[in-house]
């Protein structure tokens, strides 16, 4: 419990910002005053941050809205045998393949590492030292 002597003294610093909102309240009005600040402080943040995202989301609506169909190139609109559309696909697919190996790439490496990780656990269990992974 916060002594009367320090409650008057925090009273006369934070004056000009508390104490013109509690006049005549008793003490715990001064205490509970900050906290319930920092919790209005707190939630106005999110609320602006909800603006926000308000906004944006009324922008997205209001270009999907307002968004005019685009002419189809050869590729999409064109004969489906022509050699536009069958290079089209092959590109596709080798983005795909590239793509593919790189993923498997990253995929060997985590599997390496933790097999080695493994492997040194062991080793070290073996000379009676203990490694925490």
């Amino acid at each position: 419990m916060v002594g009367r002597e320090q409650l008057q003294a925090k009273r006369r610093l934070d004056a000009p910002a508390y104490g013109a909102r509690f006049r005549g309240c008793n003490d715990f009005a001064l205490i509970l005053f900050p906290l319930v600040y920092a919790e209005i402080k707190k939630r106005e943040l999110f609320m602006s941050f909800m603006r926000i995202v308000l906004r944006v989301l009324l922008l997205v609506a209001l270009a999907t809205l307002l968004m005019q169909d685009a002419g189809a190139c050869a590729v999409c609109f064109g004969d489906p045998n022509s050699s536009m559309t069958h290079g089209a696909k092959a590109g596709v697919a080798v983005l795909l393949g590239v793509v593919g190996v790189v993923l498997c790439g990253i995929g060997g490496v985590a599997f390496y590492w933790i097999r080695r990780a493994r492997l040194l656990q062991v080793q070290a269990a073996m000379r009676g030292e203990s490694i925490e992974l």
